[in-house]
């Protein structure tokens, strides 16, 4: 008698540890033709509605089945755009491809240690850009049992089966969700280089012998702070300090505030295209002499790269203005005089954060 109950033991508890590992599964309820063949370099528009089918930014669906769709479509050399369905009377693309997915369903296993069954279907119709002539449709059903709906798994299964119906094989590039960041501590250098200078004095002396005169003037600045990320929009606000000195003599250094924004560009790749413009004060000295100021202001693009969650690199490149005064000494009498080097400068701007 105790064997057969220990027996019944054993296979419940395997059942119920098999019932915890997420399954996926996916059947075709029917396609009409069984499969679409899209001429190479099409502009194809993508309508998506339904939940499953739009982008979702929460964490249990990183990559919804559209976004993975229009991906794919322009890796493989489609001109893709996404449109609404306002925007649908006016769209002049070569084919419309609409995504619809239905509200999954939830049914409630009565066993407590088993997990949720959830399901939904997917529909994908194909139209003709110019005559909006319906020219086929596919169906099929995602089943997922586990504790957790929309994962990466489920949603390689609809967007394969989207694209094995438009004659698009082969396998599919995993999707990177975006990488958390609510703020960062980040240090950097930045260089400015001027392209152009034009020099004002403030002060004429009589009898002047001026000092030696900037024949280059080239800027380094260390840069440190913090950084305030809103992820709703992208954009990151940079508050820090720098610390500036000039490259190739001249005995100028200084210190003082610096103020940043940059908007990065969407991308599912981790190497992302950045927009930035920053603006920096300074107190400068020449010489041990003290007064003069710095003001520069640029903007310009740039690469960023997360290789971690925390870890991201940047590499910036741009043009703007700036502003240099300094006090040039005397020779002969010892007095100072105040000059102004205003420039337009080119800058790169290279560095690390550290997210949080």
């Amino acid at each position: 008698m105790r064997f057969p109950i220990v027996s019944l033991m054993v296979m419940w508890l395997w059942a119920a540890g098999c019932a915890e590992v997420p399954r996926y599964s996916a059947k075709t309820l029917h396609a009409r033709p069984s499969g679409m063949t899209l001429p190479q370099g099409a502009s194809v528009a993508v309508l998506a509605t339904g939940d499953g089918a739009t982008p979702v930014t929460g964490v249990r669906n990183p990559g919804a089945v559209s976004e993975r769709v229009i991906r794919v479509l322009r890796h493989r050399g489609y001109r893709v755009t996404r449109i609404t369905e306002a925007a649908l009377p006016t769209c002049d693309a070569d084919y419309i491809l609409r995504l619809h997915a239905f509200d999954y369903e939830k049914a409630q296993v009565q066993t407590y240690s088993l997990p949720t069954a959830r399901k939904y279907a997917v529909t994908a119709d194909v139209f003709d850009g110019r005559t909006r002539r319906h020219l086929g449709r596919t169906r099929f059903l995602l089943r997922h049992v586990g504790f957790t709906n929309d994962g990466p798994t489920a949603e390689d299964r609809a967007v394969s089966r989207t694209l094995s119906w438009l004659g698009q094989r082969g396998t599919l590039e995993p999707w990177r969700p975006e990488l958390p960041r609510n703020g960062a501590f980040f240090m950097g250098t930045l260089n400015a280089t001027a392209l152009f200078t034009r020099r004002t004095v403030k002060e004429e002396i009589p009898y002047y012998r001026p000092g030696p005169d900037f024949d280059w003037i080239s800027m380094q600045s260390f840069v440190f702070g913090v950084s305030f990320i809103y992820a709703s929009v992208p954009l990151e606000l940079t508050l820090g300090c720098s610390v500036s000195g000039m490259l190739g003599g001249g005995d100028v250094d200084g210190a003082g505030p610096f103020l940043g924004l940059e908007y990065t560009l969407a991308s599912p790749r981790r190497l992302k295209t950045t927009i930035w413009a920053h603006g920096q004060a300074g107190l400068m000295s020449r010489a041990q002499v003290y007064g003069g100021g710095l003001l520069q202001a640029a903007a310009g693009a740039g690469l960023s790269w997360s290789p971690s969650r925390v870890v991201r690199l940047y590499a910036r490149a741009g043009l703007g203005a700036q502003s240099l005064s300094t006090d040039d000494l005397d020779v002969t009498w010892g007095r100072p005089r105040a000059v102004t080097y205003d420039s337009i400068i080119v800058v790169l701007d290279a560095g690390f954060s550290l997210n949080w």
